[in-house]
């Protein structure tokens, strides 16, 4: 009886999918998603310069277009959680200033700003020299 055993078809076989792996190729889908939506808005951004009459086919133009596509990609990726080169530049040189706090710069005097500026300086220095320890 054990001779006429019918194999069943391995293309139907359902495999259980570890849970690392189907994490991975979340990640790996999220990041096809992220990768997307920054190609999709470069093109928007570019085509739109473009129509204003900005010379992007120079060379200075590509230049400085890398450089608004790579920080619209850090902006991208930390949405997603994905790591960046430019996140570490963007956390140490990037202050956001309250609506209400920037009407008071707005009135400032020349010597006023000169203190602000020095006080920013040195808290930034302060807070370098902490980041290093």
């Amino acid at each position: 009886m054990t001779d006429k055993v019918i194999e069943f078809p391995k293309h139907k076989v359902v495999r259980d999918v570890p849970g690392e792996v189907l994490e991975e190729r979340a990640r790996r889908a999220d990041k096809k998603m992220a990768d997307a939506i920054v190609e999709e808005l470069t093109s928007i951004i570019i085509t739109e310069l473009d129509n204003y009459h900005v010379e992007v086919e120079e060379k200075s133009f590509a230049k400085d277009i890398v450089l608004v596509v790579d920080a619209l990609r850090a902006t991208v990726y930390r949405q997603f959680g994905f790591e960046h080169h430019l996140h570490e530049f963007i956390e140490k040189n990037i202050s956001i200033i309250a609506k209400e706090e920037m009407a008071d710069w707005e009135n400032m005097t020349d010597e006023q700003w000169q203190e602000k500026l020095k006080e920013y300086v040195e808290k930034k220095e302060r807070l370098d020299k902490d980041t290093e320890k």
